[in-house]
């Protein structure tokens, strides 16, 4: 982690695990050297995702549970989870003019060479790895002697180029990036209104040459975990009106899973209900940040299960205020920002996409 070879990898699963485990580990040792070694990071965490951050957030769920971490609590606003639903939509917006180089987009322009370069590299147990001729990058984007023709030179480490030097190098359609064959084959799902042209075209992929690059994109799918593989409050909020990340991606047999719902208003109404996916991810974001900040004084939830706490360290040195070793009254809060004396909860949040995946500790001492 200390040494990357790259800046990001959209929707590789592994790649935001690994972030979270750095992530996790670093914040267990600043906090304890912030506070003189007298608060510990609590193995209980909160965690929110927004639009690419709730794959973030998802994929990293998934991993900390594994890890015996408790997760209170997990939600995910207009989350886009399947990579092949991404791709659909990219190529959808610009194919309706929905996105172009007169409109204000830079993020999304940015978004179509990082994503392609994410599926275009030899990463361990990533299947289409090691065959050239199903990179999700076209051919004609990794021209090594043309910095202007050559993606993967505009973003590997240490020097990648910005979003602004980036989108002045893309051509003026940016899915033109992409393998042509998954810019068919997504067009040939929009025009069956499938998100998944994985599988419903399942039979065709070899012919059309992206077997590999479909296995790929599938392996990294995360979807399939809110069916199965989520055993923590898990809470879903989006719009029927979002295009991005489409409603009828929510199956029933996700919600048939007990531990999956859809996020419900003070007024028993769904969130966001017929917005598009920016209006939908702020009103999602809003409402949680007004439960999570009302934990503290809403009935019925027990402190064992409160999103933010701080307890008193137990076997407490006397330098950290404890009296022979034993548990003691914690001193008056240090410069340091951090209770002394204390064991933190903390909340993890997946930022918009576009942003970091993952910041660990950010309300640590609330």
């Amino acid at each position: 982690a200390s040494q990357p070879t790259h800046n990001r990898t959209y929707f590789i699963r592994q790649s935001y695990e690994q972030a979270t485990l750095v992530s996790w580990y670093a914040t267990q040792a600043w906090l304890s050297q912030a506070s003189g070694g007298c608060s510990e990071m609590e193995g209980v965490v909160s965690m929110e995702g927004t639009s690419e951050g709730a794959y973030a957030a998802l994929a990293s769920s998934s991993l900390l549970n594994d890890m015996g971490v408790r997760i209170l609590g997990l939600r995910l606003n207009v989350p886009v989870a399947s990579p092949e639903a991404a791709l659909v939509y990219m190529v959808a917006q610009y194919d309706g003019g929905l996105i172009s180089p007169t409109k204000d987009n830079a993020g999304f322009t940015a978004f179509s060479p990082l994503s392609a370069w994410a599926y275009s590299q030899d990463l361990p147990l990533v299947a289409n790895s090691g065959y050239a001729n199903q990179t999700l990058l076209a051919a004609e984007w990794m021209v090594d002697d043309t910095f202007e023709r050559n993606v993967p030179a505009w973003l590997e480490s240490p020097d990648p180029i910005g979003v602004e030097e980036i989108v002045a190098l893309m051509p003026p359609f940016a899915p033109d990036v992409f393998r042509p064959a998954m810019v068919q084959l997504a067009r040939d799902a929009i025009a069956a209104n499938s998100t998944t042209p994985c599988n419903t075209f399942a039979d065709e992929l070899v012919e059309r040459g992206v077997d590999r690059l479909c296995e790929a994109s599938l392996d990294n799918d995360l979807l399939e975990l809110l069916a199965s593989g989520v055993m923590y409050p898990t809470e879903l909020c989006y719009s029927s009106g979002d295009t991005v990340a489409p409603a009828f991606q929510f199956t029933d047999d996700m919600f048939a899973n007990e531990f999956v719902s859809r996020t419900v208003g003070l007024d028993g109404r769904h969130i966001s209900e017929g917005a598009d996916h920016g209006a939908a991810a702020g009103a999602c974001i809003f409402h949680n940040l007004v439960v999570y900040l009302a934990a503290g004084v809403t009935p019925g939830i027990a402190e064992d299960d409160m999103p933010y706490l701080i307890t008193p360290l137990k076997d407490m040195p006397e330098s950290c205020g404890g009296t022979d070793g034993g548990a003691g009254t914690p001193p008056p809060t240090p410069d340091t920002g951090s209770s002394s004396g204390a064991i933190h909860r903390n909340t993890a949040f997946g930022q918009y996409i576009g942003m970091s995946g993952l910041l660990l500790a950010s309300l640590i001492g609330l």
